[in-house]
């Protein structure tokens, strides 16, 4: 509920002594359309990690510039990690060693063009120990150099029986 506190906050410096009234029925329009926004937005964040929860998956996205790699609350749980920034080079071992070369080939496979990056592979959760089987898929997009991708838990469907 939006009241004249909430309001108050919003303008807070927007408007000077004397602002017209065409300013101030703009500064409302933009403030409400703001406030509106945030709250859709934090709904929508909301929701995506009720979903990570549920369907036990994650996303991450890697800023090749800067070499970091952003976790979603999904993939921090799935790999026991607890911080949503790594530098990469720090991500690199987390899935069991045999598997690196092929994960590096696929990122440079799909940062060229040459094959879409659809892997599966071994991690171990970096606070139980365990070995997760996990499946990721991942575009790139050449206009920001970034990499945005899935990291999904399929246990569930490599062990059938354990779930029994």
């Amino acid at each position: 509920m939006i009241n004249m506190k909430n309001l108050s906050q919003y303008f807070h410096g927007y408007l000077s002594k004397g602002a017209e009234i065409f300013d101030l029925k703009h500064t409302i329009s933009t403030t409400m359309t703001l406030f509106y926004s945030n709250r859709k937005m934090k709904n929508e964040l909301s929701c995506l990690q009720l979903a990570e929860r549920i369907s036990n998956f994650g996303y991450w996205t890697l800023n090749l510039p800067e070499g970091t790699v952003y976790l979603s609350e999904g993939t921090r749980k799935i790999c026991g990690f607890s911080e949503d920034r790594y530098p990469l080079k720090y991500l690199h071992s987390f899935p069991l060693p045999k598997y690196r070369d092929m994960l590096d080939t696929s990122l440079k496979d799909l940062i060229q063009g040459k094959l879409p990056y659809d892997v599966e592979f071994k991690i171990k959760n970096k606070i139980t120990g365990r070995i997760i089987p996990i499946h990721s898929v991942a575009l790139y997009d050449p206009i920001g150099n970034t990499i945005t991708g899935t990291l999904y838990d399929i246990s569930k469907q490599k062990n059938p029986r354990r779930e029994l």
